[in-house]
């Protein structure tokens, strides 16, 4: 697939991998110019994070971590992101943060992106705009 969108000079191409390192998870790291790592507030995901770190690290590829599904209120994110920097120095967290919204889900059932159907002032479509804005400044575009 990367070879014909090399072929077609597709100028961007997204990946999405299982949600655990294994299997052919490093090909796909190797292949890429940055990773994100979606990782929600929590122990199951923050553990988990550990394993696809080692995978990054081999793979020699940028990374990135993204905090997803968030709670609209508390202080989850804020602490989730300060055990990340903490515990993976060399990784860093994205500013933009995606909030746990019906939004999303009605999107994800609908197979759209939300700025099919939400205004263009809604929150997820703010958010969506401020990951998509911060990950373009990484890949200098």
């Amino acid at each position: 697939m990367l070879k014909l969108a090399r072929e077609e000079a597709v100028d961007l191409v997204l990946i999405d991998t299982p949600p655990h390192a294994g299997g052919t998870i490093d090909v796909a790291f190797r292949a890429a110019d940055l990773v994100l790592l979606p990782v929600r507030p929590g122990p199951f995901d923050i553990d988990a994070a550990g394993a696809t770190i080692d995978v990054l690290r081999t793979s020699r590829t940028d990374g990135l971590f993204l905090l997803s599904q968030i709670p609209p209120r508390g202080s989850e994110a804020d602490d989730t992101e300060a055990l990340l920097s903490e515990s993976y120095p060399d990784v860093d967290v994205l500013a933009a943060r995606i909030t746990t919204r019906k939004a999303y889900m009605t999107a994800l059932i609908g197979g759209m992106a939300v700025r099919e159907f939400e205004p263009d002032s809604s929150k997820a479509v703010l958010e969506i705009e401020a990951l998509f804005n911060e990950i373009m400044e990484k890949l200098k575009w």
